[in-house]
Parts: C-alpha cells; sequence; structure tokens
C-alpha cells in the first residue's frame, strides 16, 4: 500500500484483500473534496480588481466582487 500526496488517497493492487474497502474509502475522500469544489461556483468575478471584497449577494444567491469606498 502506498499513500499518494498530495491526496492522501491510497494505492493497491486489484485483487488484494481489502482493496473494495481502499476503494471506497478512496471514493469518499474524492466525494468529500468534490462538494467543496461546488461551494465554488456560487463566485461572480466580473468586476474583479485590486482591493474588491467578495460581498454575498442574497438576490442572486452568489458571491460578487464589490470595491467600496
Amino acid at each position: 500500500m502506498t499513500i499518494l500526496t498530495p491526496s492522501g488517497l491510497e494505492t493497491d493492487d486489484y485483487g488484494y484483500s481489502g482493496w473494495q474497502a481502499i476503494h471506497n474509502k478512496n471514493a469518499d475522500k474524492l466525494r468529500r473534496v468534490y462538494r467543496m469544489l461546488q461551494g465554488l461556483l456560487d463566485i461572480d468575478t466580473d468586476n474583479l480588481r485590486d482591493g474588491a471584497i467578495l460581498t454575498w449577494d442574497a438576490t442572486a444567491q452568489k458571491w460578487r466582487c464589490k470595491t467600496y469606498g
């Protein structure tokens, strides 16, 4: 068994006793990362510039770049 870096996924040979548990554990890790990344898709970067701050727009249900001042 080998641990891949930086992902932390485990490797093993197909047919090795317990390979299904390793496969399922890796799939769970990948699903958790995917769910975290999905949260980044609600960002509107149209007004992105230096000094902009991400601000939640409840109407659009997105994070928007906003410059104050």
